[in-house]
């Protein structure tokens, strides 16, 4: 039997390529199935398991093979998320649409992915979802770098980083105004933005008067270059598509030893750094306690194996890739036809 993987180029990036590499290496592993990479629905036979991560993929599977067997991938919560990108009639059109999509995708799914708990809560709200045909796996596409760690006593200096895109839900605006009133506090302050969009970030620092390092690190390189700053911004507004997210940049900055600062509406990273000391929360709504968080962890003294050693049980506990594998295989056997 045949496991097809059907993911659009324009679907595609590195996070996602090592997140669909590991599930479909762990069902290659099963010797009744076939395991392929696919583009176009033309390849898809009606007696084939389908893997697709999108409800645009979906939508055009089933146009062809109402009753494809499905496994899915839920990234994000689509309706909310278009209600937050667009508005008017694109967005009155869709966010229905989506709707009735998801909820069809949980009834006939054979399995399904969750980034994390919060998403499953959701669905289990919105849909009345309550099937045991699923797994949480967070966003996630590095190992941790013990290097990175001691990288030019990197903890002595209030340095900070943003890597990321100027997206509106990234909160690039956010995240420049909170460090241009944090640099009245903390004057060595410094701010690298690691980004290709330069055009776009300058207009911004220049509104809040900020000088600012911007580069564009190729993805390669990108390791090597977040080993060299104390704190990284992950800044996100109250909004549902936030609640379940599982932002890979999380993952990105602690494998590097990089203390990230965290809007307190990502559900799953409440919970992860619940009992932990090395991370600053934050409510973009109260800056004002915002930079006063930031000061006081500033005076605190990091000794680097304490940090090490707590970002390292993370890595054990919540992006352990061995261990997701294995629950992989196990669905494998449970809930897969033969």
């Amino acid at each position: 039997m045949k496991i097809l993987i059907y993911i659009r180029d324009a679907e595609k990036n590195n996070a996602i390529t090592h997140y669909v590499n590991i599930i479909s290496s762990e069902l290659s592993h099963n010797s009744n199935y076939q395991i392929e990479f696919i583009n176009y629905i033309r390849d898809i036979n009606p007696n084939d398991i389908v893997f697709v991560i999108s409800l645009q993929s979906y939508f055009r599977l089933i146009l062809k093979h109402p009753n494809q067997k499905i496994i899915f991938w839920f990234q994000g919560i689509t309706p909310e998320e278009v209600v937050t990108s667009y508005s008017g009639l694109y967005s009155k059109l869709k966010v229905p649409i989506f709707s009735i999509l998801e909820k069809i995708v949980l009834k006939k799914s054979i399995f399904n992915f969750f980034v994390s708990n919060s998403m499953l809560n959701h669905y289990q709200i919105k849909y009345g979802y309550n099937k045991n045909n699923y797994m949480i796996m967070p966003c996630f596409n590095k190992a941790i770098t013990p290097n990175s760690f001691y990288y030019n006593h990197k903890y002595e200096s209030a340095s900070f980083v943003y890597a990321g895109a100027v997206i509106k839900w990234q909160c690039l605006d956010e995240t420049i105004h909170l460090f241009s009133l944090l640099k009245d506090k903390l004057k060595n302050a410094t701010l690298t933005i690691l980004s290709n969009d330069q055009q776009e970030i300058r207009p911004i620092l220049k509104k809040y008067n900020i000088n600012a390092i911007i580069k564009y690190v190729p993805l390669e390189e990108l390791e090597e270059e977040l080993a060299k700053y104390k704190y990284g911004f992950i800044l996100r507004k109250d909004l549902k598509m936030n609640h379940v997210a599982t932002p890979t940049k999380l993952n990105s900055y602690l494998a590097n030893g990089v203390i990230p600062i965290y809007s307190d509406v990502i559900d799953d990273y409440n919970s992860l750094f619940i009992n932990r000391s090395f991370y600053i929360k934050v409510n973009i709504d109260n800056l004002t306690k915002a930079i006063d968080d930031i000061c006081t962890f500033e005076k605190k003294k990091i000794i680097v194996e304490d940090i090490y050693d707590e970002y390292s049980d993370i890595f054990n506990k919540y992006y352990n890739e061995t261990e997701y594998r294995m629950k992989i295989r196990n669905a494998i056997n449970h809930f897969f036809p033969l």
